[in-house]
């Protein structure tokens, strides 16, 4: 991020460590240094993700209240405690890390009608995989493409 700070319009803007020490009170956990360090580059505003403010502390709460609502109606439990990174479709999709993973975890994606996990009747079910080693690869993959 720091050496992309202008793709989509957008210039990063971070918070400070009293801000993420906050985010990380009402998470319950600490961040990974890695996304500590997205969040000190970017945490208030960032050209990684489509929409202005997308990173803000009120933004993830309400992520994270959506991503909850999706997975009671879904009926569906992800067992280790995870932190929401970026969603689509009222919280159908959603990207996340495991807090137990490492200092620069893997980055996984829940689809409440993942394909690939279809049911007797054709019909995907929901479910999660992982779509990045490491946060700071799905960062990589972000700004790529973006920039083509």
């Amino acid at each position: 991020m720091k050496a992309n700070p202008d793709i989509i319009g957008e210039k990063n803007d971070g918070i400070n460590e009293s801000q993420i020490v906050e985010m990380e009170k009402f998470s319950k956990n600490k961040f990974p240094d890695s996304y500590r360090e997205f969040l000190f580059l970017g945490g208030k505003n960032n050209n990684i993700f489509q929409s202005a403010s997308s990173s803000s502390f009120n933004r993830f709460k309400s992520l994270r209240e959506s991503v909850e609502n999706v997975l009671t109606e879904d009926n569906y439990k992800i067992e280790k405690d995870f932190w929401v990174i970026s969603s689509l479709d009222g919280g159908e999709q959603f990207h996340f890390f495991f807090y137990d993973e490492g200092e620069n975890p893997p980055v996984y994606y829940y689809c409440s009608y993942l394909s690939e996990w279809e049911n007797e009747n054709g019909k995907g079910t929901p479910g999660y995989k992982k779509i990045s080693d490491t946060f700071s690869e799905y960062l990589e993959k972000k700004i790529k493409a973006l920039k083509s």
